[in-house]
């Protein structure tokens, strides 16, 4: 009977570090994961969208120093529509720059606690799986928060250079 116990509790211990080594395993994933977002996410940030904005305040003080109705024409007011996308895609890029940075530091941060936890044995079972669970959904929000951020970078840069110098030469024609 001693014999049994004895291996038994030995096999429900190796189970135990093996599952525990997978669940390792998926944390340091994550941690990857997490990791290039924010490596994609610092790349995106140092797109010259700041320029575009400066440029487009300055065109819109010239156009509201100039503009007369009987001057400008309909296709320049078109045109004049597009480029406000500038300041609204500015406005969200501005407000998710923040909840990402935020966003990917707690998941740094819960990742790391969890890897303690685990190895320190203070997490396991189904708390583990519900951990995991959350960790992987969180990081496929921080994924979508990252990529909708850069799609947002990457329209305002495209909106800026296909008719900002048009914009421009139109308002010093003024």
């Amino acid at each position: 009977m001693k014999y049994l116990f004895f291996i038994l509790s030995i096999s429900s211990l190796a189970s135990c570090s093996l599952k525990n080594n997978e669940a390792l395993s998926q944390i340091e994933e994550l941690q990857s994961k997490v990791n290039k977002l924010q490596n994609k996410f610092d790349l995106a940030n140092e797109k010259p969208i700041s320029d575009a904005k400066k440029q487009y305040d300055q065109s819109l003080f010239l156009i509201k120093k100039y503009y007369f109705k009987d001057t400008v024409d309909v296709q320049f007011m078109n045109s004049l529509d597009y480029y406000k996308n500038i300041k609204y895609t500015y406005k969200a890029i501005k407000k998710n720059e923040d909840i990402i940075n935020n966003n990917s530091e707690i998941a740094k941060n819960q990742l790391s606690t969890l890897k303690e936890d685990l190895n320190n044995t203070a997490i396991q079972g189904d708390k583990l799986k519900a951990a995991l669970l959350n960790e992987n959904t969180n990081a496929a929000k921080l994924d979508s928060a990252v990529t909708f951020y850069i799609d947002n970078v990457d329209k305002l840069l495209l909106v800026h250079d296909s008719i900002a110098g048009y914009i421009k030469n139109k308002t010093l024609s003024f």
